[in-house]
């Protein structure tokens, strides 16, 4: 009982802590980046949907996206955000864009009450775990496709892309959701799983053999 117990304050203490933080430093990020739909000439069109990829990915790594263009970010990460926005600036002004401040800004709220804070808190869980499950499909399907045919080449970047994917999560975990959400956390060591080690290829290829 006292272990179960200890659980029980320890989760509680987890939740108090995530909660607080986003009170404290919960911010919004909204973009809406400048696309090349209108332009004709092809080339100009291709440079510009390059950095309007480039930008949006990196912008989306910076916190919990809730929807395409808006994100969830701890409040220190607005220096990062500011300073995104004056290398897009820089890069869309080299094609003849101008990159407005309202095109990447932030905002803020002076007053988060609990209740508010609690169901932001559900919302981000969601969107976390949403993003684990559609990971763990891509990776575990690249993963398998790659051992069945032998393409160990392939295992290489797929063990590059692993280590880009957990690094995005430890920036999408802001909260540590992970310390006390038993699913999150489930999810988090199956994608961890999936890294392409000597075991887990070898666990693969029996899978594979039985199935057969």
């Amino acid at each position: 009982m006292s272990g179960q117990g200890n659980n029980i304050n320890h989760v509680s203490y987890v939740v108090d802590k995530a909660l607080t933080k986003i009170i404290d430093g919960f911010v919004l990020l909204v973009y809406d980046l400048p696309k090349p739909e209108k332009i004709g000439d092809t080339q100009l069109k291709r440079k510009i949907n390059s950095i309007y990829n480039k930008y949006r990915e990196k912008l989306a790594k910076l916190g919990t996206p809730i929807n395409y263009s808006t994100i969830v970010i701890p409040r220190h990460r607005i220096k990062e955000v500011l300073k995104i926005r004056r290398e897009a600036r820089k890069e869309y002004e080299s094609v003849g864009i101008v990159l407005k401040d309202n095109d990447i800004r932030v905002v803020e709220f002076e007053s988060l009450s609990e209740k508010t804070a609690y169901q932001m808190l559900q919302l981000i869980r969601d969107k976390l775990r949403s993003w684990l499950v559609e990971k763990i499909e891509l990776i575990e399907s690249k993963l398998r496709e790659a051992v069945k045919l032998g393409r160990y080449d392939d295992l290489a970047k797929l063990h590059r892309d692993m280590m880009k994917v957990m690094s995005e999560l430890s920036k999408m975990d802001w909260l540590g959701l992970r310390q006390y959400d038993p699913e999150i956390a489930k999810l988090v060591t199956k994608l961890q799983n999936l890294i392409p080690t000597k075991e887990t290829v070898e666990k693969i290829k029996q899978e594979l053999a039985t199935t057969r």
